[in-house]
């Protein structure tokens, strides 16, 4: 098991984060001015063989693929993007469902490689083998970051699919060895079941050698708001208990490089100490996303009424510059809890999945759950109209 020094925090420390944030504050206002496309998802597929328990699309609808994009409409999507920006500024980052399962996945990457632009990909390692080590990169494959929760029994809990841990492994194993890789990440999805496995889970992570380790937390959408919600969202202290070990291990300044998702807003306190940057969500602002069946999105995690158009009817790049308005200008979210906040200028409402919109509120306040913990009150990750609860209760 791994020791890790003891938390520090200073008030000159809080003090300097404070001008720090105000300085990120009025970057992240420029950028979405300026909305530079830099990060462009594209959700390959919507099959998927995990069924994972907090999967925001419950992986329960029917696998009917015959709306999805075909190979010359995505490859036409990628061209016209090429044709209006510069491509090496342009990453693509491909996601699903579980992306190695479509059949012409590399294809279409090696064109989009022609094309000038970087790509990585979101995998659950269960598919590949080395023939698909092999395709990815002669396709061209940059960054690879591979699904890994915790030793065997966790991870194949989290997954639902006996064996899943041990195929992750693999997989990993197969790209770190190939060589080409130029950032390798596991990324571990956090909740109260696995927080006593991450001294352990932090020893497997470094005996696989990667480079990148990046931890978030469960929110209440898809499977985890239907089905298992209690087993999987943290309260305030899971918060700190994740937060204390991910400072913790940043200070090492031991590889991999460790940080927390860019999931909400958590006050002077945490922010740059579980990340290196302050949190911004930015969904319409720097990130676009494309869905399996052409679905033009500023994130395949937000909510599906805020699809903007379809690649089918519309032009990518006339909808990123003309419909993202929303995305761009987030007053109209100072509403709900977020009303009379005062730390609205620097959250922005969090991150647009978390929004609920049917009662204008966002589901999930980071920032009041953990000064709530710090106030000896409990509040919990349900709708927005029965959140907060008594400790004994």
């Amino acid at each position: 098991m791994a020791i890790l020094p003891p938390s520090i925090t200073t008030p000159v420390r809080i003090a300097q984060k404070k001008v720090q944030l105000y300085a990120w504050t009025r970057l992240k206002e420029i950028e979405a001015k300026e909305h530079e496309l830099r990060y462009l998802f594209w959700e390959a597929t919507s099959l998927c063989n995990a069924r994972c328990r907090h999967c925001g699309s419950d992986c329960e609808r029917a696998t009917d693929i015959s709306d999805e994009l075909k190979t010359d409409e995505i490859k036409a999507v990628f061209k016209r993007v090429r044709d209006t920006h510069d491509p090496k500024r342009v990453m693509l980052a491909i996601t699903g469902g579980e992306p190695t399962l479509r059949k012409d996945l590399y294809e279409v990457m090696g064109y989009a490689t022609g094309l000038g632009f970087p790509w990585g990909m979101v995998t659950n390692g269960i598919a590949v083998n080395e023939d698909h080590v092999r395709r990815a990169g002669e396709a061209g494959l940059r960054t690879l970051t591979v699904s890994l929760d915790g030793p065997e029994d966790i991870h194949d809990w989290i997954r639902g699919r006996k064996g899943s841990y041990r195929k992750a492994r693999r997989a990993i194993e197969l790209f770190r060895d190939a060589g080409y890789v130029k950032i390798l990440q596991v990324t571990s999805v956090v909740a109260p079941r696995t927080i006593p496995h991450l001294h352990e889970l932090l020893d497997i992570v470094r005996e696989l050698k990667v480079d990148h380790w990046r931890l978030l937390g469960i929110f209440p959408g898809g499977r985890a708001g239907m089905k298992f919600g209690r087993d999987l969202l943290m309260n305030g202290e899971d918060f700190v208990r994740l937060f204390e070990f991910i400072s913790a291990v940043r200070r090492t300044k031991k590889r991999p490089l460790t940080y927390y998702g860019e999931e909400g807003y958590f006050g002077m306190r945490w922010e740059r100490e579980i990340r290196r940057f302050f949190h911004y969500c930015n969904a319409g602002t720097t990130t676009g996303g494309i869905l399996s069946n052409g679905d033009i999105m500023a994130c395949p995690s937000i909510p599906r009424e805020f699809v903007q158009g379809n690649v089918r009817r519309d032009d990518f790049v006339d909808v990123w510059n003309q419909r993202f308005q929303k995305f761009r200008d987030r007053s109209w979210q100072k509403q709900g809890q977020c009303g009379g906040c005062d730390e609205f200028p620097h959250c922005k409402g969090g991150g647009l999945h978390l929004w609920d919109s049917e009662a204008c509120d966002t589901k999930v306040c980071h920032f009041e759950i953990l000064k709530a913990y710090e106030e000896g009150r409990v509040v919990e990750m349900t709708s927005p109209a029965d959140r907060e609860r008594s400790p004994g209760d």
